[in-house]
C-alpha cells in the first residue's frame, strides 16, 4: 500500500479495515476463482490500478505521517506520565 499499488487480499481478520474503500479487492479465503478474477481485473485496467494505488498511498500517508506519529507518541507519553486528560 505504501508503494502506491493496488491490493488484492484474502478476507481475513483486519483485511477490510486495512484496505479501506476504493483501494483494491478483498476476496473470500477459499475462492481461487474470485482471487484470479480480481487479479485479472487489475491487470486489464490500468486506470483502476492507478486509482487504487493512489488511494492506498494517500491512506498510508494519512495514517503514518511523521507529524501524526509524533502527535500520537506525545499524547501517549503525556497520558502515561500524567494520567488521562
Amino acid at each position: 500500500m505504501a508503494r502506491g499499488r493496488s491490493v488484492v487480499a484474502a478476507d481475513v481478520a483486519g483485511a477490510r479495515d486495512a484496505l479501506g474503500r476504493d483501494s483494491g479487492a478483498v476476496v473470500p479465503v477459499a475462492d481461487p476463482d474470485e482471487l484470479a478474477a480480481a487479479i485479472r481485473a487489475r491487470f486489464g485496467d490500468a486506470s483502476l490500478t492507478a486509482a487504487e494505488g493512489a488511494a492506498n498511498r494517500a491512506a498510508v500517508e494519512a495514517r503514518f505521517s511523521l507529524q501524526r506519529m509524533r502527535a500520537e507518541v506525545a499524547a501517549l507519553t503525556e497520558e502515561l506520565a500524567f494520567g488521562p486528560q
